[in-house]
């Protein structure tokens, strides 16, 4: 992850992965961000609409967020912030493609070609690829870092169920460890 985050910094595809990682959001949850969901002084990001079939919609599950600004996210969104200006949007479709009769957002396809090529410069071809790989390995990283449950699914905007499934691998050198270690006394 440290290796995809370092590449292309200040390039749209690296600013889409930050987002995507340290709030550990959908694909339609980040190209819905505006301007007015970022709080920079409050150190929020309110999370409460994403670009579904290419229309802004109600988010997935309903669970509205106010996610914590990620120290390494601040100086993207703040770019991102300033570069909006008055359009709004933290991620617009630009260039090739670009219709006015659209929502305007970045959609799916060139999200995820932007996201690969950065993942494929920094990992090599044949490397897993796709927008939702940041959102599992922050969760993952979460559970594994010890994070409480029920944080790491108000993160997700899921329940602690889903975390439980999804989210928490168990490493079997460390399982081993415990149960061995285990005592009564």
């Amino acid at each position: 992850m440290t290796k995809v985050l370092a590449q292309d910094k200040g390039g749209r595809g690296n600013d889409l992965i930050h987002t995507l990682f340290y709030l550990a959001l959908r694909y339609g949850e980040a190209v819905a961000l505006t301007v007015q969901d970022v709080d920079l002084d409050g150190g929020t990001v309110r999370v409460n609409k994403r670009l579904y079939k290419g229309k802004l919609d109600t988010i997935k599950n309903g669970k509205t967020a106010n996610l914590p600004i990620h120290p390494e996210l601040r100086p993207v969104l703040e770019r991102l912030v300033q570069e909006a200006g008055d359009k709004g949007q933290l991620f617009p479709m630009k260039g090739r493609g670009a219709s006015p009769r659209k929502a305007g957002n970045l959609g799916k396809t060139e999200a995820s070609r932007s996201v690969n090529t950065v993942i494929e410069r920094a990992l090599g071809k044949g490397s897993p690829t796709g927008t939702h790989i940041f959102r599992r390995s922050m969760g993952n990283l979460l559970v594994e870092k010890g994070v409480p449950l029920n944080q790491v699914a108000y993160l997700l905007r899921d329940t602690e169920a889903t975390v439980m499934k999804h989210y928490s691998k168990v490493n079997e050198m460390d399982a081993h460890r415990n149960i061995q270690s285990f005592s009564l006394r």
